[in-house]
């Protein structure tokens, strides 16, 4: 394995646009897919189809955001400034473009958001999403131009903020899981990245985070049955055998349940993800997740929540050993940033799921530039 502790930052000498056009075949079953580990983590967190305005979920999803950004700065008075300086009919031109380089996101956002104001503002593309933001300078020339907008000012004014915060936020987002994503794959790991549910923006972010290139967990509560320390956690007021027990076999009783009701269940999820805290715990529940799927693939995740690196390898060499490894997906977690990411990627672990991107977002500097 490639030292891989150079400078995140050098990433993005080397970087390519994310794919914008793939879709996996979630309903994939069987026992053709073992052995491929890229198609068996696509099956299982791969998203990209449903983050789009034409899912009607997100697309009222993000609605709802954006009047709500709009509701909060305008409220029933609008920009008081603009309405004080400019005439309801004066007209002018503006330009969106950025300084800085990134992964563009949130531009098909924007034009819904610019969709309701079209009898005031119009607006022209100059660039698509999820393509490559390449350096600007002060002159106008020389900077990438992302779009045109060109209509009533007082309404150019009062959308701008919004406008500029969308494309800001989820650009930055992208632009970081690209980052993190080619300096793993320079590491020659075949780990992905993938965004959790602790999101500021909701399903905006997830977007972001796929359009830099990562995958993403479940949507929500509804698709992808995972068990986690909450759900055993309270197996404690369902068991009554619990009197002189050690603590851990306990645990494990009461994981290895959770795991047997959720597989009874399974017909109505995307897959199973199961959390687990030892090397002992990922073990058994790998040795019984090749006994329930009995030579038929269905697609299951184990999750080593704040396992350590050395730790992770070890789990991984043992069930390559035992003959469980090729039947579930491995998932590392738990204050996954920065060089902490590259370490694990380093262990062989199929995904890693981090919501560094998205909790603590360097937005890119994408402004707004009127044009004469």
């Amino acid at each position: 394995m490639k030292n891989c502790g150079a400078d995140l930052r050098s990433a993005r000498a080397g970087w390519k646009p994310a794919p914008q056009n793939f879709h996996i075949n979630f309903k994939r079953r069987g026992k053709t897919m073992i052995g491929d580990r890229q198609a068996m983590i696509e099956n299982l967190y791969q998203y990209q189809g449903q983050y789009t305005l034409e899912s009607r979920l997100y697309k009222t999803s993000v609605s709802s955001f954006m009047n709500g950004m709009l509701g909060e700065d305008l409220q029933e008075s609008g920009c008081i400034t603009a309405i004080a300086i400019f005439q309801p009919h004066d007209s002018g031109k503006a330009m969106v473009s950025s300084k800085q380089k990134g992964i563009l996101a949130g531009l098909e956002e924007s034009c819904l958001l610019l969709d309701n104001y079209r009898s005031q503002v119009s607006y022209h593309l100059a660039m698509k999403n999820g393509r490559l933001i390449r350096d600007g300078d002060a002159l106008e020339a020389d900077e990438d131009p992302i779009l045109y907008l060109e209509g009533i000012i007082i309404t150019i004014l009062e959308i701008e903020r919004t406008l500029l915060n969308i494309l800001q936020r989820m650009s930055g987002i992208a632009t970081e899981v690209h980052e993190l994503q080619q300096v793993i794959k320079n590491c020659g790991s075949h780990s992905r990245l993938a965004a959790t549910r602790k999101l500021q923006w909701g399903r905006m972010d997830k977007k972001a985070f796929i359009v830099g290139g990562g995958l993403s967990h479940r949507r929500g509560l509804y698709d992808t049955m995972m068990i986690k320390d909450t759900e055993i956690d309270f197996w404690q007021y369902l068991d009554d055998s619990q009197v002189d027990q050690n603590t851990n076999d306990l645990r494990l009783k009461w994981v290895l349940e959770s795991v047997q009701r959720c597989w009874n269940q399974r017909q109505n999820s995307k897959g199973l993800i199961v959390e687990v805290q030892s090397q002992e715990e990922a073990l058994v529940v790998a040795r019984t997740l090749k006994e329930l799927q009995n030579n038929r693939y269905y697609p299951c995740s184990i999750m080593l929540d704040n396992f350590s690196p050395q730790e992770v390898t070890s789990t991984l060499e043992q069930c390559r050993a035992e003959g469980t490894y090729d039947w579930t997906l491995f998932e590392a977690s738990g204050n996954m940033q920065g060089e902490r990411i590259i370490q694990f990627a380093q262990t062989g672990i199929d995904v890693i799921s981090t919501g560094s991107p998205t909790h603590s977002t360097n937005v890119l500097d994408i402004h707004m530039k009127v044009l004469k």
